[in-house]
This record gives structure tokens, C-alpha cells and sequence, in this order.
């Protein structure tokens, strides 16, 4: 039974009871829900009511109660009808009504992301220079950040539009990327901070408006083009279809990576499962390396830019290994948006446009500093210099659409690819790739997949973290915390079996101990140990010498509650 199914139990049973306002305890929730409220059924009430705290108010120490408002704004099939578990992505009576659903999803997740910063506001502070991360264009800043205990991860994707408040003051930036287990979040600003500034502690606050509405517009836009091949995701029952019998180059790929790199190669859609360890990488990075050798323009996006910066240096390794350098030398290669990998940045084939940007943006922040110091009164100058600086924006951008236009291969964040109005300017794309697609939200894959002329690629592992959102309504349940692999209903099988999907099957990097559990519970035995023995020497290490691998199961005293734990 899934949370969204336990707290169907659980508010169809709280309603029927003679007083629906009375509060509980998490004993007497599984008792009237589950039909017992043993501890075990109660770990599984606390853990759903956890999901979906915005529902339920706590009393005292030990009871909660329903918000009866929100549930029925919310959920109100709930109330309706008979307890079942969240509708499938796909798809609605029409596709239009299904864009109209999506958009109300991410209304939905604004106002819950502006609930939950009232609530819990993210603080900052410790900002760090980073200057091997900078190009010259804008100035980049580690920070510590804080939220609550149980929620390290921040609900802003990488490339969202930030506001950093230190009292009296505030800066607008972006956010880069985070990391959740250091609590370390990287910002760029268009200049660097002052010293003072520095020192502060503040405030982090996604333009929450922006964000939504720069993603809202993609959806929009996907929706207004019917004959998109993105239109394909939501049929109910969709089929790939062959375009085409172009190859893989040869030479560099095992014999699942071949099949999945061919399949994609030569249809409209295809699906990548790549588990740990098999080489998704590997393959997306020979797959766009063929494509640009049979003539293709391809996109490349991912919800991280990290993850954007590991395809650069996979590509970036098989056009070495066939010979094709000369995309990168060409300008034919280019990293859009903000990289983090110093590898990737001192690479400057993936950035033709720098130098010349960077120029010109000198020359904007001079301007811009001379209008700061300017007299009020000196209102011929001030004209000029507003001239100057409108003459500059327009070079920057006129640079930008170039660049981007003469590219065969652009690679990018997804939410990059939904701020920037840039691309809009630029030729279509014959090919998306959107990697790491099983952290991406349905509405976010819509919004970008419409670049698409008549491939899209999906690559991703629907077995490990899935989206990242916080609205728990009904639309929001059903689109913005599903993937697109749910979208072939392909997710919750033991066994996924779809004529869109190609799975990698040999890991290379897991001790078969390990390999053997997840594949197990995960893969479906599909597997493969591939590993090599250089790989392989720590398990010959004590305390726990000639295993790769110990499963403990830990008991955690009066909840019930078991975890197993893999070391």
C-alpha cells in the first residue's frame, strides 16, 4: 500500500466518525483506518501524515487532526469516491485538458512552496568565493544553507531565478546547484558581493513566480504545437516509430549500450534505463556523437547541472575516440547556461562565445557603474549612457542567438533551457536528450521535449530518486511527482517490458555481493557483472574480509519500525 493509499484509508475512516474534528493518535488513526493500530500500522499513518503534512495539524505531542479545508480543496475525489491509488499521468480526454491540468499542478506547487518558506524560511550563510567554477561573467559563491532536519533538499531546481535578502539588503542571482548532504548551496551573481555582505547571515528565496511561470509558459507553448513528436509522450498506448536505419559508430559500446544507442538512433522515441554502473553516460555521449556524424542537431538537458557537465566530458571522449574533435574546435559543441565542473570549465571549445561575451560584458558593467555614480542632474549623460547600455544588452544577446544557432550540439539545465528566451531564437533541434530523466517532472519534460523535430531521447534509472516537489494535491501527485517513464507506465513493474524502452544490463560498477542485492530488488535479475578485478580490491579488506558486502537489519525500539541496511 503506497502513502497516497494509506491517507485515502485515512481520511474516508476520519470522516465517518461522529466527530471528524477529534484529534488522535497515530495508534488510534491505524486502528479506525487500517484495522489495527499496532505499531507497525502506525509507522505507516506517521509516515503518510509526514508526506502529507499540509493536511493534518498537529495537537499536543502525540495527536493530529485533519485540515478538512485543504483535503477538499486538494483531494476532493477523496471525499467522492471509492479509496484508489493516484491516477497515471496519461492521459486526459484530450491533450489540451491534460496541459490544462499540468499548469494547475505547478500553481499548486507555487503556493505550497510559498507556504512552506513562511513556514520554514531557508537561511544562509558563509559565502565562500569560488572563483575555479567563474568564466568571467559572473561571480560564483559557495554557501551554507539551512532548512529543517528532516528536509535537506532544496524545492528549487539548478538554474532557478534566487533572491539572497541580508537584512536591509537583497541580491539577485541564481541558484547553480546544491549538495544536501554538505548543506552547501552555489550561487552566481552578476557581481561580486561586498565584504560586509559576505559575513551576513540572510535569507534564501527562490522567485518562486518567475520559476513557476518560466516552466508554465514551456507547458503552454507545448501544448499550442500539435504536431510536435513531444505530443507522442501522452498517447495512452504509444509505439516508436522507425525513421530511419542510421548506426551507432563502432568500436566503443557493449552489446546492450549498442542495441539501446541503435534504438534511439532510428526511431522517434526511445526510453534508456541505465542502472548504476551500466554506462548511460557512456552510451548518451556516443549516442550524440553518431547523431552529429549522420548530420543531426541535437539538445542535451538534465534537471542538474552537474549532470549537464558529465555529458559534456562523455561526448567530449567519444568524439575524441572516433576522430571528430573538430566539432569541438569548430564552436559546433556548446555548454549553455552554468557549468560546475572545472574540468568542463578550463575546456573552452565547449564555450565559443565566452570570450567575446565576456568582452561586452565588461564593457555592460562599466556602463551600469558609471550610471550608479552619475549626478541626477547630468540628464544628458545619464540618456547616453541608458543608450549604451540598451546598444550592449542587445549585442549580448545578439551573440548568444548566434552562437546558439551555428551549434550542432547544445547542452543545458532544463530550467535554463525554460528561462532563456534565447533558443526560441534559434533553428530546431532534429534530437532532445534528456538525461537523468527520472528526477525530471512530467511538466518539465513537456516543456523542453518540444524543441524536438522528430527525435526525443529519455535516458534515466526510474528505480532511484524520483521528482522533487512539495504540493500534495491530486494534479500535483499525478504530474509533478511522476516521471516520464511513468508516462509508458513502466515504473511500478517487476518486470518492465516496453517496445519504447531499452535497458543497459552489464554494471561495471558494483562487487556482484552488491550487484546481487540490488539486482534483486530493483532489476529484476536483469544485471549483468561486468567489473573489473582492479575494481574489486577493497573487498579483500578487513573487518569484513572476501565480502563485498554486509546487510544488517536495524530495529528501531517501540515504532516497529525495521530498516535494512546495506554495507
Amino acid at each position: 500500500m503506497t502513502e497516497y493509499e494509506v491517507l485515502v484509508c485515512i481520511v474516508r475512516a476520519w470522516k465517518r466518525r461522529p466527530d471528524p474534528s477529534e484529534p488522535l493518535t497515530l495508534n488510534q488513526i491505524a486502528n479506525i483506518a487500517l484495522g489495527s493500530g499496532n505499531s507497525a500500522n502506525a509507522a505507516r499513518v506517521g509516515r503518510a501524515a509526514h508526506s502529507f503534512k499540509a493536511y493534518f495539524r498537529q495537537v499536543g505531542s502525540r495527536k493530529l487532526v485533519p485540515i478538512w479545508d485543504a483535503i477538499e480543496r486538494d483531494h476532493p475525489s477523496i471525499l467522492r469516491a471509492r479509496p484508489t491509488a493516484v491516477a497515471p499521468p496519461p492521459t486526459d480526454a484530450s491533450p489540451s485538458r491534460a496541459y490544462e491540468s499540468m499548469i494547475d499542478a505547478l500553481r499548486d506547487e507555487a503556493n505550497t512552496i510559498r507556504l512552506e518558506l513562511r513556514r520554514n524560511p531557508i537561511h544562509i550563510a558563509g559565502f565562500t568565493r569560488q572563483p575555479e567554477l567563474e568564466d568571467g561573467t559572473s561571480a560564483i559563491y559557495a554557501a551554507q544553507y539551512f532548512v529543517q532536519a528532516d528536509d535537506t533538499d532544496l524545492p528549487i531546481p539548478d538554474g532557478a531565478p534566487i533572491r539572497i535578502h541580508l537584512g536591509p539588503i537583497f541580491f539577485d542571482g541564481t541558484l547553480l546547484s546544491h549538495d544536501p548532504d554538505q548543506l552547501v548551496a552555489y550561487l552566481s551573481f552578476g557581481s561580486p558581493l561586498t565584504d560586509d555582505a559576505i559575513r551576513e547571515r540572510g535569507l534564501l528565496e527562490p522567485k518562486v513566480e518567475e520559476l513557476i511561470k518560466a516552466v508554465a509558459q514551456g507547458v503552454v507553448a507545448a501544448g499550442g504545437k500539435a504536431a510536435g513528436v513531444h505530443q507522442r509522450l501522452l498517447e495512452p498506448a504509444l509505439q516508436p516509430k522507425r525513421l530511419g536505419d542510421w548506426t551507432p559508430l563502432p568500436g566503443s559500446l557493449d552489446e546492450s549500450q549498442q542495441a539501446a544507442v541503435e534504438q534511439a538512433l532510428q526511431h522517434d522515441i526511445t526510453f534508456i534505463w541505465g542502472p548504476p554502473g551500466t554506462g548511460k553516460t557512456h552510451a548518451l555521449g556516443e549516442l550524440i556523437t553518431s547523431a552529429l556524424h549522420h548530420n543531426k542537431r541535437v539538445l542535451v538537458i538534465a534537471t542538474a547541472n552537474v549532470a549537464v557537465d558529465q555529458v559534456c566530458l562523455k561526448l567530449r571522449d567519444a568524439l575524441d575516440y572516433h576522430a571528430l574533435d573538430s566539432f569541438l574546435t569548430g564552436g559546433k559543441v556548446l555548454r549553455f547556461g552554468y557549468a560546475r565542473d572545472t574540468d568542463v570549465l578550463q575546456d573552452r571549445r565547449f564555450f565559443p562565445d565566452r570570450e567575446e561575451a565576456r568582452q561586452v560584458r565588461t564593457e555592460l558593467r562599466e556602463v551600469r557603474l558609471a550610471l550608479r555614480r552619475l549626478d541626477k542632474s547630468a540628464t544628458a549623460d545619464r540618456v547616453r549612457l541608458v543608450d549604451q547600455e540598451d546598444k550592449l544588452k542587445k549585442r549580448l544577446r545578439e551573440i548568444t542567438t548566434e552562437h546558439l544557432s551555428r551549434a550542432s550540439v547544445v547542452l543545458t539545465s532544463a530550467m535554463q533551457c525554460c528561462i532563456s528566451g534565447d533558443l526560441e531564437q534559434t533553428r530546431a533541434f532534429d534530437m532532445v536528450v534528456v538525461d537523468e530523466a527520472s528526477m525530471m517532472p512530467i511538466p518539465l519534460v513537456m516543456a523542453t521535449t518540444r524543441r524536438a523535430r522528430s527525435q526525443i531521447v529519455i535516458a534515466g534509472d526510474f528505480r532511484q530518486l524520483g521528482p522533487i516537489a512539495v504540493a500534495q494535491s491530486e494534479k500535483a501527485l499525478r504530474w509533478l511527482h511522476q516521471d516520464p517513464f511513468d508516462l509508458i507506465r513502466v515504473s511500478d513493474s517487476t518486470q518492465p517490458d516496453h517496445p519504447a524502452l531499452a535497458m543497459l544490463r552489464c554494471q561495471r560498477r558494483m562487487h556482484p555481493d552488491i550487484s546481487r542485492c540490488v539486482n534483486r530488488a530493483y532489476y529484476g535479475g536483469s544485471l549483468i557483472d561486468g567489473a573489473k578485478e582492479s575494481g574489486l580490491r577493497a573487498a579483500g579488506l578487513p573487518p569484513l574480509e572476501g565480502r563485498g558486502a554486509a546487510l544488517l537489519t536495524l530495529n528501531f525500539g517501540e515504532t516497529g519500525m525495521s530498516r535494512s541496511v546495506l554495507i
